[in-house]
Order: C-alpha cells, then structure tokens, then sequence
C-alpha cells in the first residue's frame, strides 16, 4: 500500500471514530484496536477499508442520542384473588434508543402468571405500549414470577410479580399432614348421578355403556394426585420416573438444568399393590381411614358431583385449560414433556385438580361390565383378575381424559403415567 492511501484510510478511520464518540456509539473493541494502532477497530494492526466499514456499519445500526433503554410504569404488580378466578393489570412499556422489538416472558410461576402481547414493535413502545399480566391462581397460596422485557442491545428489565390466593368458599377442605408433608381432602356430598357414556361424552364402547344411576353417600377425596413428597415422606423413597429433578430424558436432547428439585408432581411406576403399602403407612401415621376410592367414588368427583355442569372432561369441555395431555406434555425432548406439578391447570367444579389428564389413577374395583340396574355405593365385582384407574395421562390423547373413560391392567403393572388419589 503507498504512503500516500495509508494516509488517507488512517485519516478516514480516525475521522469515523471520532464520529462514533460523538454520537455515543461504542464497540465490542476501542476504538485504538489490539495492535494499539489508532482507528485499528479490527485488531489487524492495518487501518484499512475493512475498519472503517465496521464503524459505519455500528453507527447506521444504533440510534443516536444514548444508550438503548426499557423503561416500565411499574417495578412490581401485586395480586389477590380466589383459586380459579383471572385477575389482571396493566403495565406500560416505552422505549429509549432501541433498535427493534421489545419481548415479554414469564419466568417461573407454574404457569399462574402470563403476559399479553408476547412482543411489540418498536413503534408501540416509543408511544408507550400497554401490556396485560395475568394472575390465574389453580391453587391456594402464594405464588411469585419474574416478568422480563427484553430488546437488542438494551439491558433486560425485570418486573416481580406475586400473587395471593385462598380458595374460593364453595369449596370444604381438610388439611392432613404426615411426616411434615401436608395434603388436602375434598369433601364430596353424596347425590345421585348417571354413570357411563353419557351422550356429552361422544363415541363410548361397550365398556361405558349401558349407562345407569348410581347413589352415593358423602365422602372426602384427595384434592390432587398424592405427590412425590408425600409417597416420600410415608415410604421413604422415590419410585417416580419423572423424579424431583424433572425429565431425564431431557439432558439427551437440551443442555443445562430442566427443573430446580420439584415434588410437587404427581407419585407414577406404582402398582396398584404400592398404593396399598402406603396406605396402610399412611394410616399408621395420621390414624385416619384413607383408602382409594371406588369407580364410582372417582367418576362422580370427576363430574363435578352435585355442581356439576356436564363437561366431557373434569372441569372443562376444553381438555387444555384443565389437563396435562398428549396435546401438550407429550412432545419428546421438549422441558414440557412427561408429568406436571399437580394443581397448575384449572379445578373442575369441586375444587378437585388433574382428574383427567398428568396421571391415570388406581381405583379400588376390580374391573367388570356394567349393569343397568341402579347401585348404592358399589365397590365392583367381587372376583376378577384386573383393577380399574381412570383419567388419562400426560402421553395420552383427549379421548383418554373423558371423565366416564375406564381402563384395566393387571394389579402388579407399573408405568410412568399411573399414580392415584386418595379417598376417605
């Protein structure tokens, strides 16, 4: 290169680095590069075209007039409420210097927090833009997340977000605890309901049918699925293939950690013989009667009992606002897949969560067709080689989840999707 256009590009580039600092614009390297030669932004200890195409190109990028900035109306939302109610606030965004569009997501929060819109323009937040969070407690307690807005090259802002819920008074709880775990029971009045493939509940095979009324007196039933944290505060180990620490199979396809220690999801890999172990512990410690509850017992809870509104599935006619199901936790290598927290979908109409959907549930009967005669508290037939669960199961289809739906296995068969609820 001579002398002559040496000097020229080192003027050139001098010239548009100085340009960057009048207009704020900085790069990942100075401005007087690694070669310590000024105007040398590429580290090749030449000033070239190459250096001065880099400056121009950060400068047209970036606006000017400061640094990039999301600004928000409000650093923490608040909210109270009742399980099952939807709860909203706003929160207004702008914009500084920024580039692109600005994101919104959730994190954490099981689910009880949510953000609308996901995304706005950077129009939108330059005039101020309004976004929705909302709070839609599935069970009572308190509940945190972090709201984080994001924009190229702006620092993420982060809002708190908490949230108060107490169950809503139609519903009567009992709290049990064992071993420092506790646990809630429903309790269900008695009434008199039609059991079986009633016409809401679609195409039904003769295991469902024929439909007939059955009578049933008060009883308590399990407000979720027993948890990993009470099967191991009774029996001392985890059997779960969804364990404390998620998914295992999700290592093999994503790295880093899927979920912190969780068990709060539901007990599975117990036969129907397990569940009986455990009860009888679980007797031993509380000198309660628990046991599990009869088909009948769980269909009617299932239904909604005396409340209920005659939905296909348990608390819904839409399977995803109330489940965990093969149309959203079955997608292998997604952090989604397998088993879910108990109580992170909406209750049926009895305050009772994950009756269809997270884990088919053991029942007491043994499995038998059903007569039309009406029945008084019927336990199943006496003799029979297989016992019934009931409800569907993260990896299985909508059909599956129906509240009238059986299914039967052999007593001693373990699977990742088969659990259970207590009865009392």
């Amino acid at each position: 290169m001579s002398k002559k256009r040496e000097s020229i590009l080192n003027h050139a580039a001098k010239f548009a680095c100085c340009l960057m600092l009048v207009c704020g614009v900085s790069l990942t390297t100075p401005h007087r590069g690694p070669s310590g030669v000024y105007g040398d932004v590429n580290g090749d200890a030449v000033v070239d075209v190459e250096d001065i195409n880099e400056v121009i190109n950060v400068i047209l990028k970036k606006p000017h007039g400061g640094e990039r900035e999301i600004v928000v109306s409000e650093e923490e939302l608040t909210f109270t409420g009742e399980v099952g109610g939807v709860y909203t606030q706003s929160l207004t965004v702008f914009g500084k210097n920024l580039s692109g569009v600005v994101s919104a997501a959730v994190m954490g929060g099981d689910g009880t927090f949510d953000v609308a819109p996901s995304t706005v323009t950077l129009a939108q937040v330059e005039a101020g833009a309004e976004l929705t969070v909302t709070y839609a407690p599935t069970s009572a307690g308190s509940h945190a997340a972090r709201l984080q807005l994001t924009s190229d090259g702006a620092p993420t802002v982060t809002v708190m977000l908490s949230g108060t819920a107490t169950q809503s008074g139609n519903v009567s709880t009992t709290t049990y605890t064992a071993n420092g775990v506790t646990f809630e029971m429903v309790t269900i009045e008695g009434g008199t309901f039609t059991m079986g493939g009633t016409p809401e509940q679609g195409t039904v095979n003769e295991t469902l049918l024929p439909t007939h009324q059955v009578t049933l007196s008060s009883y308590a039933i399990g407000q979720t699925e027993v948890t990993q944290a009470l099967w191991v505060a009774v029996m001392g180990s985890n059997p779960s293939y969804f364990n404390e620490y998620g998914n295992p199979d999700y290592e093999s396809y994503h790295e880093g950690t899927y979920y912190t220690p969780n068990l709060r999801r539901p007990v599975e890999r117990v036969d129907w013989d397990d569940c009986q172990e455990f009860i009888t512990k679980l007797n031993a410690l509380t000198g309660e009667t628990f046991r599990l509850p009869t088909e009948a017992e769980w269909e009617f809870a299932a239904r909604g009992g005396n409340k209920s509104q005659g939905y296909m599935y348990s608390g819904s006619n839409v399977l995803g606002e109330v489940a965990w199901y093969d149309g959203n936790a079955n997608t292998v290598g997604s952090p989604d897949y397998g088993t879910h927290t108990v109580a992170t979908k909406a209750p049926n109409e009895l305050g009772v969560y994950d009756m269809s959907g997270n884990v088919w549930e053991w029942c007491a009967d043994r499995f038998g067709y059903y007569s039309s005669d009406p029945q008084t508290n019927p336990t199943g037939p006496a003799t029979g080689p297989y016992r019934v669960f009931r409800g569907g199961c993260w990896a299985r289809v909508a059909g599956n989840c129906r509240v009238a739906l059986r299914n039967y296995a052999y007593p001693y068969v373990r699977s990742n999707g088969t659990g259970f609820r207590l009865a009392k």
